[in-house]
């Protein structure tokens, strides 16, 4: 008997009816021949059915799990699968040369925000001179003019989406996500006929429908679907050091447990401080690939500790406990300062 259980006598049983079986057919055989006897053979007989083996003995049936054909089973499976996720790689590659081949190195020597939107983005005065990359309904945010829009995540989106092109300038570029497209609910894929209307290029998450899958951040974006870890801030920030700019600041990555226009978090989260170790793995990615592109924290909340930290005066004027941590190592974010080379 094997360690962890099951029954010992379990084959000598099988054989046993096995051989009971034949012993009964042989019998039958010699009354009533081997026409007649084909008949039979659903009323007495082994046979395979939906990956079990069945013992049927004059209606009375035992089923057994076929060992093989599960194992069949799982193989089909696997084999689906690889083939469902190479044509989808064939199609991210087709994709993503049209959508971000243009953009690498579009930013040399430029400053990069990113316009997340955690509730600091209320303490933000745009920069003069800068260049922006916004993450979901931050298009909303009259205060900063947009160069870039990157949405995913139908679910989060779907009750503002149709209000991008009454706030996006016509030279805004759009990049809409196809976010866990194979998943037995396509309910978080941005429609097709929204990113037509829209005129917004397609991108991929890596969000694969896997056993183990494991998302990991991209360099060349042109080839591989971009890493998401559930939320669109991750693809913007890929695709913002693709473009190798001189700095990226962050704004709104609160990593909190609302937005800057006090709607409160999908999915039924309470924070998003879960994502501050996807922060950090993010750092260590962009320190490997782009270690002349400083990352710059604005106004960071569970940010804190991993980039270079600037503030701006509005949230320090409601937050003077922070002023009094940090004394004259603070630095406070130029808003007039024209940071292009």
């Amino acid at each position: 008997r094997k360690s962890g259980g099951g029954n010992p006598f379990r084959p000598l049983f099988t054989a046993f009816q096995a051989k009971a079986i034949c012993s009964i057919k042989n019998c039958l055989k010699l009354k009533i021949g081997e026409i007649k006897m084909a008949k039979f053979d659903k009323i007495i007989g082994i046979y395979n059915e939906n990956y079990y083996k069945i013992i049927n003995i004059f209606g009375f049936k035992i089923k057994l799990k076929n060992s093989n054909q599960q194992l069949y089973k799982k193989m089909d499976k696997l084999h689906n699968d690889l083939n469902r996720n190479m044509q989808k790689n064939i199609s991210v590659y087709v994709q993503h040369d049209k959508a971000f081949s243009g953009y690498k190195n579009a930013m040399y020597g430029k400053d990069v925000f990113l316009i997340a939107t955690g509730p600091t983005l209320n303490y933000f005065n745009p920069v003069d001179g800068a260049v922006y990359v916004g993450c979901n309904a931050a298009f909303k945010y009259e205060k900063v003019k947009l160069d870039y829009l990157f949405m995913q995540d139908y679910e989060a989106v779907k009750d503002y989406i149709d209000e991008v092109p009454n706030f996006v300038t016509p030279e805004c570029k759009l990049f809409y996500g196809y976010t866990c497209e194979y998943k037995k609910s396509r309910s978080k894929v941005i429609p097709e006929s929204t990113a037509i209307k829209h005129g917004a290029m397609r991108y991929y998450t890596d969000w694969a429908d896997i056993k183990g899958f494991r998302p990991e951040f991209v360099c060349d974006i042109t080839t591989q679907p971009l890493c998401c870890y559930g939320t669109v801030a991750f693809p913007s920030m890929q695709f913002n050091l693709w473009t190798n700019p001189k700095r990226i600041y962050l704004v709104g990555c609160d990593c909190s447990s609302s937005h800057y226009d006090k709607s409160k978090l999908g999915d039924n989260l309470d924070d998003l401080t879960h994502l501050i170790k996807k922060w950090i793995k993010l750092k260590n990615f962009a320190d490997a690939y782009y270690p002349d592109t400083e990352i710059i924290s604005v106004n960071p909340v569970g940010l804190r500790g991993i980039f270079k930290e600037v503030w701006t005066e509005s949230y320090l004027a409601e937050h003077p406990e922070i002023r009094d941590e940090l004394g004259d190592k603070i630095e406070i974010l130029q808003t007039k300062e024209v940071m292009n080379v």
